[in-house]
């Protein structure tokens, strides 16, 4: 058997200290992940929309109510562990500064603290209570919002960013701007994850719960088939409703800009529905280094 001569092409490997650091990084995310799991504050304010909505909106009548706390902790556990996947598969520490975007009363909040117990949380959303809730029980800090995008002062240089559920409520021209405004607060190598309505939740609501009315429904799947963004006015709203939509178009608004590009598309990773978009404030020019990576 004739090999490769070492002497002539020598093999260099991953320092130790490097393999040390690389998986110390990943044990360190998991380690957060499972004391959050353990430890997040369980206090749910009386006024928070995303817990009446579930006992209201039909999920938990009856007999079904008992199990309302345990489906809204796990929205939280899992917006938790989408970020937690994104940020291993990025090679990233654990972040320093964090925004949730909308926060509400902190469904999700409240697992970034108990994960990130040393990191900014900055809770932001229109809802002035949501955002005292987050600041006072989880030591946020607040983010007033309001349906301008651009006229919002975002916090900069960040490290992570989750926004679950809004760009599923918006027009086409809003959800562009959201992707924008988000990607452009991230520090370099940040990570944002957007969360957008396609295939699970078409699925969704042709048969297990209705998303909006079947005949605007109907309007929204022909445009989207037709561009790849579908939206429809939920009855008696102008300029919030429901939306879905298609790869091409995520990838379209992704690659409009070269100094980030998409990570991972993790589809049906939040609540079994909808799907983050997960992007990394990271240059087209970036390459692997062959020597460590």
């Amino acid at each position: 058997m004739t090999l490769v001569p070492d002497s002539e092409y020598p093999f260099v490997s991953p320092t130790a200290d490097w393999v040390d650091g690389a998986l110390a990084r990943r044990h360190r995310l998991l380690a957060a992940m499972d004391a959050a799991y353990r430890t997040h504050d369980p206090a749910i304010h009386v006024e928070d929309e995303m817990w009446n909505g579930l006992l209201n909106g039909g999920s938990h009548k009856g007999e079904g109510a008992r199990w309302a706390r345990a489906h809204y902790m796990y929205g939280g556990r899992s917006a938790l562990r989408s970020c937690v996947n994104a940020l291993l598969l990025a090679d990233a520490p654990a972040p320093r500064r964090v925004l949730d975007f909308p926060s509400g009363h902190g469904r999700v909040t409240r697992f970034f603290r108990a994960a990130f117990p040393s990191a900014d949380i900055f809770a932001g959303d229109i809802n002035r209570g949501g955002i005292a809730f987050c600041a006072e029980r989880f030591g946020a800090i607040p983010v007033l919002s309001q349906p301008d995008l651009d006229a919002v002062e975002l916090p900069s240089d960040l490290d992570l960013v989750w926004c679950g559920s809004l760009a599923t409520h918006l027009p086409e021209a809003a959800c562009r701007a959201l992707f924008r405004r988000l990607v452009d607060c991230l520090a370099p190598g940040g990570l944002a994850g957007i969360t957008v309505c396609s295939r699970g939740m078409e699925w969704a609501h042709k048969n297990s719960f209705k998303t909006i009315s079947d005949e605007r429904y109907a309007a929204i799947e022909g445009r989207r088939r037709e561009t790849g963004f579908g939206y429809a006015d939920y009855p008696g709203n102008v300029g919030y409703g429901m939306t879905f939509v298609d790869m091409r178009w995520i990838r379209e608004v992704i690659e409009a800009r070269d100094d980030a590009h998409l990570l991972c598309y993790q589809e049906k990773g939040w609540h079994g529905t909808q799907d983050p978009v997960w992007i990394i404030k990271r240059p087209l020019s970036h390459c692997y280094d062959w020597g460590q990576d």
